[in-house]
């Protein structure tokens, strides 16, 4: 198995159980007693935002203040990510209480994980934003193509200095919310297995008439979680935004998709 900061380590790493449960056991803490209506992450209070298709602010604010994003960055970035067995405790632990909230904050991971898998300097920028309690976004699935990768039509076109991005992100999580997005883009017209590459865009660098968001989906459950998505038109991204060598985007998100499964 490799570890998240690329040395090679056995399958026998996880934390002893103690430590886990201590982890655990401080964080529902924190979160208080969810039988008690008058807690913010209760059970009552989340079927209602459920009801409401309302996103569970409140709560979410309450796993930043405890922290919970630092189990999405790995240590060498600054985070508290040494084994995967800690932030997946602690989302079973979140999700038991309410699936959207797990749902919303987890996917700052999966926006994530690829500046991991294919470390560069955007990767300490990334890791800086998450530490912060920005979200982030996941940028895979289009209109019409869903999860097939090869047939992304987003396009990333080589200009002087960086890339102009055209194209749709359809349905994400946190398109909307979150303020960084990983995003797979075709760079070869012609796509295929070297054809795209892995971008991770921080919104606020772009210019505001260049991207704009799709609306929302409507879904049975988890009704109240950020599943939209986003338009670009010819939006300008420095060269840096860019992760790993030219046409080795697919490589990277299949690589980060072992981890994120």
């Amino acid at each position: 198995m490799r570890r998240v900061d690329g040395a090679d380590s056995s399958v026998g790493t996880a934390p002893h159980g103690s430590t886990c449960d201590r982890v655990v056991a401080d964080l529902e803490a924190h979160l208080g007693d969810p039988h008690d209506d008058a807690t913010v992450f209760s059970y009552a209070r989340c079927a209602e935002l459920d009801q409401t298709s309302s996103f569970p602010e409140a709560p979410y604010r309450q796993l930043d203040a405890w922290g919970l994003a630092r189990y999405y960055v790995p240590g060498v970035f600054g985070g508290a990510l040494d084994d995967y067995t800690v932030p997946t405790l602690l989302l079973a632990a979140v999700a038991r209480r309410d699936l959207s909230v797990a749902v919303a904050h987890g996917k700052s991971f999966l926006g994530s994980v690829c500046a991991w898998v294919s470390p560069s300097r955007r990767s300490t920028d990334l890791a800086k934003l998450v530490l912060d309690g920005h979200p982030a976004a996941w940028g895979l699935t289009e209109p019409g193509h869903g999860s097939d990768l090869l047939a992304g039509e987003l396009r990333a076109d080589a200009v002087p200095g960086g890339y102009r991005l055209t194209g749709r992100k359809w349905p994400i999580n946190n398109a909307t919310r979150g303020r960084m997005i990983t995003l797979l883009a075709r760079t070869e017209p012609t796509g295929g297995a070297r054809g795209f590459d892995v971008f991770v865009v921080d919104k606020q660098d772009l210019d505001a008439t260049a991207f704009q968001p799709l609306p929302k989906v409507s879904t049975h459950g988890i009704r109240g979680v950020d599943i939209s998505g986003i338009a670009f038109d010819r939006a300008f991204v420095s060269e840096h935004t860019r992760l790993g060598d030219r046409g080795s985007g697919l490589e990277t998100v299949l690589k980060s998709l072992q981890l994120t499964r």
